[in-house]
């Protein structure tokens, strides 16, 4: 790991976020219609971060408390990273934008998605049929959010995807929003998700109404 991406990751772990990777702009190139075109063509590499939700978050609490992590701490923590390590890289003269964790300034029926699409290229974790970032040792526990820059960073490797034949959050989704078919680049995320289904149980336009199942059944959550 370069001596940059060492230091990025240590300032992003003291602020609290646990997972680190980079990715080339290239690989978004089939997905700008989840962020403008004119934004990502002015930078070369995607910084992705990663929060790691308590399990007992998830299951031995409401979704009101849930949410109230989200929205009040885990949010903001992202975007505070996002935006420290972005004043970092324009101290060394480069370019940064932090992409608001909560993306629904550019794509609102799938808030997270673009942020979880870069941490699957960037080495996190891959996109599940849940369409949510699946982590190896973390499960669908991880909010991501993204840092856009022109400094040269070294390239993380890519995870597999290990979902396979499993269908557990495609089985467990109350309004069978999830078609269970497995990422691949050149589809577009509404033939794997149906958004006025899953709509349904977020909230237009909020996401207070979440109901989690696709998330907390991952059987990588650990």
């Amino acid at each position: 790991m370069s001596q940059l991406n060492s230091s990025l990751e240590a300032q992003a772990k003291i602020l609290g976020v646990d997972l680190f990777g980079v990715t080339h702009i290239s690989n978004l190139e089939n997905h700008a219609g989840l962020i403008p075109k004119s934004i990502l063509n002015r930078y070369t590499y995607a910084v992705s971060i990663g929060y790691v939700i308590p399990s007992s978050i998830l299951y031995n609490s409401t979704k009101e408390v849930y949410h109230q992590f989200l929205e009040n701490s885990i949010i903001p923590t992202l975007n505070r990273t996002a935006i420290y390590l972005s004043r970092i890289i324009e101290k060394k003269n480069g370019k940064a934008f932090p992409v608001p964790a909560y993306n629904f300034i550019y794509d609102c029926d799938f808030p997270f998605y673009f942020h979880d699409l870069v941490a699957s290229y960037a080495g996190i974790g891959w996109l599940g049929k849940n369409n949510r970032l699946v982590n190896k040792l973390y499960g669908s526990r991880v909010q991501t959010t993204t840092i856009l820059t022109d400094i040269e960073l070294e390239i993380s490797d890519v995870a597999e995807n290990l979902c396979n034949d499993c269908t557990i959050c495609v089985d467990s989704c109350p309004e069978k929003a999830l078609s269970g078919m497995p990422f691949h680049p050149q589809h577009n995320i509404s033939e794997r998700q149906n958004p006025e289904k899953c709509i349904i149980m977020y909230g237009k336009n909020k996401i207070s109404e979440t109901c989690l199942k696709c998330i907390n059944t991952c059987p990588y959550n650990k």
